[in-house]
């Protein structure tokens, strides 16, 4: 008959068995084990200690490893859903910021301009000047660079668009309709 070291399946500790002993409790965890053909199994829930007694023997089990019991588990769940609700809590509050100052931008009269000012690079002069016009923008200048010939074989192109000074806008902000827009073009 071969002697081997056997181990708690919940809390990981050795255990020390009697000969005949084929179903028994965790004297470490209080798991209710049962020795079969392939090791020891869990076959029901554990008989509970008093609760220091339980929490020191659960957790001074030999090896590197600690065990993480059942009410551990249960802690590091609540953890971790307490957690998952913050982050949801803030996204949702976060969400509710920009929308509440979207509505602010739309209310003062503001429009948001929906294209990058790279996007406009490239694009005929008088296409942009258009689509500035029927978002409601009155303030709108184009200046002729005047380079169009051997090097630039498009003409009438956007070179850059600036509004109120600015060449690198986003498609998300807002401006005035009054807001002074340049168009460069070769």
């Amino acid at each position: 008959m071969r002697i081997q070291r056997l181990f708690c399946p919940s809390c990981g500790s050795e255990l020390d068995l009697e000969i005949g002993d084929a179903s028994f409790y965790c004297p470490h965890c209080g798991a209710n084990l049962q020795i079969t053909n392939y090791g020891i199994d869990i076959i029901g829930s554990t008989r509970r200690k008093n609760n220091d007694q339980y929490n020191e023997s659960a957790l001074s089990n030999t090896g590197d490893k600690k065990a993480i019991i059942p009410w551990e588990q249960g802690k590091l769940l609540i953890l971790l859903l307490v957690f998952l609700c913050i982050i949801i809590a803030l996204t949702m509050l976060g969400l509710s910021y920009f929308d509440h100052k979207e509505q602010e931008y739309i209310d003062a009269g503001m429009i948001k301009i929906g294209t990058d000012a790279d996007d406009f690079e490239g694009m005929k002069y008088t296409a942009v000047v258009s689509q500035l016009e029927a978002m409601g923008f009155n303030n709108i200048k184009t200046v002729c660079l005047g380079d169009a010939g051997f090097f630039i074989d498009r003409p009438d192109t956007v070179e850059w668009v600036s509004i109120n000074g600015d060449k690198s806008f986003y498609a998300s902000n807002y401006f005035s309709p009054d807001a002074a827009i340049i168009i460069s073009y070769h």
